[in-house]
Parts: structure tokens; C-alpha cells; sequence
């Protein structure tokens, strides 16, 4: 049990190895400026990697101990997003980015910074909202103008999850049976 008051703040998660390219260690900083705004912010990091001990020491000299919890791997990623408010993505680059279309066919809202990747399955401003590079007061200003409107985050998540629908594996396949030639487009 993560003991979560819910109500109090925006719940966000972030889902990814703890390594450089993913960014967190920019993103525990502007957490920061999100609790300023946001005092009930909740940040859940899910994943290991070489980098947890340096967020570990950023989380304690920052006194960020109530708002950003380092939950380690997790095989329940899919009930942590039910919980979640919405997912922010810091990651600096993106082979397809799983973790954001997730987050989206959950209904969820997403603030990520902008990898030509997510162009494949998201539209910024209308299922998802990008930060056009990682900057901490960049990104902060983001998730506190998202989380804090509920009407947009609510808006945010029906468009994400229409956005997503164009994934689902029976639709993907429907649409090779029906013309194969579509393995084979540059």
C-alpha cells in the first residue's frame, strides 16, 4: 500500500529505467516548483537503474521525502496508472515511448518532454502535452498548468485514449491482414 491521501494533490507517475537518457534527474528537481505551486503533488518513480542513488540524495537535499517516492520495479504498473493522475515523461529520447501510449489508453492525462516519437500516437495540446525540452522550470510550469485544471486533465485523458485506440493489437492486426504491403512502408 503507497498510504496516498487522495484529493490533496495531482498523483503523477513516471515509469522508466533511472538512467540519464530518461531524464529523471530533472525531473525530481522541478518537483520543487510543482509542491510550491501544488503543495499535495505526489511523484511516483517507477524503475531502477544507476542513477537511484543520485535521486535518492537529490530527493533528501531537496526535502522532497513527502512528495517523491523511488518505488522500484513493479509488476503493477497498470493499477499504479488507475491511481495516478496522469504520467509525466522527462526522457530525452524515445525509441516509440510505451510508457506514454500506455498512460494514454488509460485515460490518462500526460506531460512529456517532446521526442519525435510521440508524434507517431500523440497530438500536443489536444491528448497530450509536450515540453519542448528538459528544462526544470520548463516542465514544473507544465505539470502545475495540467494537474491543476482538472477540466483540462479530464479533457486531456478522453482525447489521449481515442489517440491510443489506433494501437489496440486487434485493430494493428485487423489492418496487416487486410493489406500486408503495410509491413513494408518506409
Amino acid at each position: 500500500s503507497l498510504n496516498l491521501e487522495r484529493g490533496v494533490g495531482p498523483v503523477l507517475l513516471n515509469v522508466g529505467m533511472l538512467i540519464d537518457l530518461k531524464g529523471q534527474q530533472e525531473l525530481v528537481p522541478a518537483m520543487v516548483d510543482v509542491v510550491a505551486a501544488m503543495p499535495g503533488a505526489t511523484l511516483l518513480l517507477v524503475g531502477e537503474g544507476g542513477n537511484r542513488p543520485l535521486l535518492e540524495r537529490t530527493i533528501t537535499e531537496l526535502g522532497l521525502g513527502g512528495h517523491v517516492r523511488l518505488l522500484g520495479h513493479r509488476q503493477d504498473v497498470a493499477a499504479l496508472l488507475q491511481l495516478a493522475d496522469g504520467l509525466v515523461s522527462a526522457s530525452r529520447s524515445e525509441g516509440f515511448g510505451m510508457a506514454v501510449l500506455e498512460a494514454m489508453a488509460a485515460r490518462k492525462a500526460v506531460v512529456a518532454v517532446h521526442t519525435p516519437a510521440f508524434d507517431e500516437f500523440a497530438t500536443d495540446g489536444r491528448s497530450a502535452v509536450f515540453v519542448e525540452r528538459q528544462d526544470r522550470a520548463l516542465l514544473a510550469k507544465a505539470i502545475v498548468e495540467t494537474f491543476g485544471d482538472p477540466v483540462r486533465v479530464a479533457a486531456l485523458g478522453d482525447a489521449a485514449r481515442a489517440d491510443a485506440e489506433r494501437f489496440r493489437a486487434d485493430r494493428t492486426a485487423s489492418l496487416l491482414l487486410d493489406d500486408p504491403t503495410l509491413l513494408f512502408v518506409n
